[in-house]
Order: C-alpha cells, then sequence, then structure tokens
C-alpha cells in the first residue's frame, strides 16, 4: 500500500532542506569507523564532521590523510574494484549508444514499410473489386 500523498509531500519537503550523499566504501571500513568513533556519534555524524572539518581547513583529496592511498592492501581491491565498475559503466554507455542507432535504424525501416503500405492502400483505392454476382451468373 502507498503512502498517502500528504506523508510523501512532507517527506520530500524535510528532504528538500539537506544534500543527499552516498558512498560505497570497501568491505570492513564500517567496522573501522565504530572502531573509531564514540559511543554516542553515529557514522553518518562522523563522517559529515569529517567532511566538514576537511572544507573548513581547506583540505584537498590529495592529502594523504584525506584518502587512503594505494598502499593500504585493503584499497587496492577496492580500487581495482573501481577501475571494473567504470569499465563496466563505458561498456553499458557503449551499448546504449548500439541501441539507439539500432532503435534509430529500425524506426527508419518502420517509416518505409508504412509509406510503401500507404502508397500500396491508395493504389488499392482506386482499384473495384469484381462483382461476385456477375461471375456466379455466368
Amino acid at each position: 500500500m502507498s503512502l498517502p500523498k500528504y506523508v510523501k509531500k512532507a517527506q520530500n519537503n524535510y528532504n528538500s532542506k539537506f544534500d543527499l550523499v552516498q558512498i560505497k566504501l570497501p568491505k570492513g571500513t564500517k567496522e573501522k569507523i565504530r572502531d573509531v568513533i564514540k559511543e554516542d556519534d553515529t557514522i553518518s555524524g562522523f563522517c559529515l564532521k569529517a567532511v566538514l572539518n576537511a572544507i573548513k581547513n581547506g583540505s584537498s583529496t590529495q592529502d594523504p590523510g584525506a584518502v587512503p592511498g594505494g598502499s593500504d592492501p585493503d584499497f587496492a581491491e577496492y580500487d581495482e574494484k573501481r577501475q571494473q565498475q567504470e569499465l563496466q559503466a563505458m561498456l553499458d554507455a557503449a551499448r546504449a549508444r548500439h541501441a539507439t542507432n539500432n532503435y534509430e535504424d529500425r524506426e527508419q525501416k518502420r517509416r518505409d514499410t508504412i509509406a510503401a503500405a500507404s502508397d500500396i492502400n491508395e493504389g488499392l483505392a482506386d482499384y473495384k473489386k469484381p462483382d461476385l454476382d456477375t461471375y456466379l451468373n455466368d
């Protein structure tokens, strides 16, 4: 059962006050963050504080401490997976372009077929069917 419109409107109004950001972390990172944060803090709160602190201090992603380096074996596998995902995204985009081109070709063939059928129908409109009674009475 779907939510009533007024509930959806209230949710959308509330959510419009925030920027939503989702990140994907390598397996096990969440547990590492839980080990670091205080008991009364959440992972979301920890990440928010880290991002706001980095913005306040002018930290960039090039800082060695800001983003895990490639020397960490946990993140080497993550980088490989990310590269595979990027390559898959490029492949999917190429397939989508190819499908679009095929669709355009099929659409053009469909238009040509419709045009040919309408030409045939116009020719048939001038053609009168023979009267069956004439043939049956002979």
